[in-house]
């Protein structure tokens, strides 16, 4: 039984360190201006994990400034707001790219990042409440 949750305890160990570990390979990911959703996937999950946070969601301007980095323009991107219509915390925000007739697509939600590439709907890559990006 001590062995077991002694495993279990470096297991937890090398799991949290994990996240550290990638960061050489994902730096490794660059975006490509005019490639595919396909290609630059790899470099927009690099771009935006670091923006993960415990239990809540980056900012928005955080988001913005992170995509806007690599040269990505507003009218190629949409982004949610990071707080409710009530002035609270949001719980997920999305945030998407548009690379001719495909998005990308990242979701943050409870201290995750996960992304997708993924068609248009009715031409845009986010459907509901986007912020104006200037």
């Amino acid at each position: 039984m001590l062995t077991v949750a002694a495993l279990a305890g470096c297991a937890q160990t090398n799991n949290a360190s994990a996240p550290s570990t990638p960061a050489p390979a994902a730096s490794a990911a660059v975006w490509a201006p005019g490639g595919t959703a396909e290609q630059n996937l790899p470099a927009f999950q690099s771009l935006l994990q670091p923006l993960t946070n415990d239990d809540k969601v980056p900012t928005t301007q955080s988001v913005v400034d992170a995509v806007h980095s690599v040269g990505v323009t507003n009218d190629q991107m949409q982004v949610t707001p990071d707080r409710t219509p009530k002035d609270l915390d949001a719980d997920n925000l999305s945030v998407s790219v548009k690379s001719d007739d495909q998005c990308l697509v990242g979701q943050y939600h409870r201290g995750r990042f996960d992304a997708v590439v993924a068609a248009p709907i009715n031409g845009a890559c986010l459907v509901g409440n986007t912020v104006p990006l200037q």
